[in-house]
């Protein structure tokens, strides 16, 4: 297979500029330590069995044993015993090294590393659509293969989803589904968000059903026309902006509102709420979507957010509803996470429904502080 040919060639071609830059060495004698480096004890539970697979196949053997007490199951004395790394092992550049290398041999390593993580994330792709399609009793939609012209009736019927544009931090790069919008209390003092032209709604399940399968069409997209994330994405992005006008040509449309017309907000308004209201979309579009999709493998395209605020005024039984969809569509999610109120939880919802989130996939919540205050419970 040409792929997994191409992902070989890539990563010698690191191994080999490592090696020249002597970071190969400097890596090897920094993992023989206790938990040296970014070779640290848990690293291994990244590695999925696609990514194990795909060692397998290489001819890789794999330990059955920790070598290094406190460090990644995967590492030896000399270093890593894998082929195939994640994403995490190939990008991190830890201090000393860093320090050790200028900006040109800085630039040289991160263009290998790219090169790299852009093939082995195609054969990842390739590998998990195949048994996405073998495994599914409902079938996602796939890509025709073939010219442009082949692709124009593919690339006409693709239309957005909803994202959130408000997370937690660490979900930054996750990939996310809307299934309320905005919020309904709107009264937390320190909160500026969704106070201005922003109603609450949920969202129908039929409706969030229709928004993942958009996602895997688009996904899909991406992984026909081969643009895939890396360190640089500057290229990916500017065949991505090619993409858009091929899509708005076959709608026979314009730029698909990529553009929005920015609102007038009024200068009387919380200064934060101004910032906020900048880069606010109440809904997000076309290009959004897949600069999304593009961004959300860096971080190992294992996470999902479900929005907006407070998803606990959701029923268990919804959620997990939602959650099964979308792990049929995005296998490789490991963890769901949703925003939610203290009061929701204590007031709304009962002790058994409270467990039931977890038992139906929900992994982490996001809640406010407690306080015996009243100023800080006000405010």
């Amino acid at each position: 297979m040409e792929t997994a040919k191409g992902y070989r060639e890539a990563i010698l071609k690191t191994g080999e500029v490592m090696e020249r830059l002597a970071v190969a060495a400097a890596c090897s004698r920094c993992a023989g330590t206790e938990a040296g480096g970014g070779c640290f004890e848990g690293v291994e539970a990244w590695f999925d069995q696609v990514l194990l697979y795909i060692n397998l196949a290489m001819g890789v053997d794999l330990p059955d044993s920790q070598e290094i007490p406190e460090g990644c199951f995967f590492v030896g004395r000399k270093g890593c015993k894998l082929l195939a790394h994640h994403a995490f092992c190939i990008n991190y550049l830890c201090p000393s090294l860093h320090r050790s290398l200028d900006p040109a041999q800085r630039g040289r390593l991160l263009a290998a590393a790219g090169e790299e993580l852009l093939r082995g994330w195609e054969l990842e792709k390739v590998i998990r659509r195949r048994l996405r399609v073998l495994g599914d009793s409902e079938p996602v939609i796939q890509t025709p293969c073939g010219d442009d012209d082949d692709l124009q009736p593919f690339i006409s019927s693709v239309w957005p989803f909803e994202i959130c544009c408000i997370r937690p931090p660490t979900e930054n790069y996750s990939l996310t589904f809307r299934l309320i919008r905005n919020c309904y209390w709107k009264r937390c003092a320190l909160c500026p968000i969704y106070k201005f032209k922003a109603s609450f709604s949920k969202r129908g399940i039929e409706v969030v059903k229709e928004d993942i399968r958009r996602a895997r069409q688009l996904e899909d997209l991406l992984l026909e026309e081969g643009i895939r994330p890396g360190p640089y994405l500057d290229r990916a992005h500017r065949r991505l902006l090619n993409l858009m006008k091929r899509i708005e040509t076959a709608k026979g449309v314009a730029r698909d509102g990529v553009k929005q017309k920015a609102e007038k907000v009024p200068h009387s308004l919380d200064p934060r709420l101004v910032w906020f209201l900048s880069w606010f979309k109440e809904k997000p579009n076309l290009e959004d979507n897949l600069n999304k999709l593009i961004s959300w493998p860096m971080a190992g395209a294992r996470t999902c957010f479900l929005g907006d605020a407070d998803a606990l005024v959701l029923r268990p039984e919804y959620l997990t509803h939602v959650i099964q969809r979308i792990l049929s569509h995005f296998p490789t999610i490991e963890r769901f996470t949703v925003y939610g109120r203290i009061l929701t939880s204590a007031r709304i919802r009962k002790l058994e429904e409270m467990r039931a989130y977890p038992e139906g996939g929900l992994d982490r919540f996001h809640l406010g502080l407690e306080s015996g205050s009243d100023l800080v419970l006000w405010f």
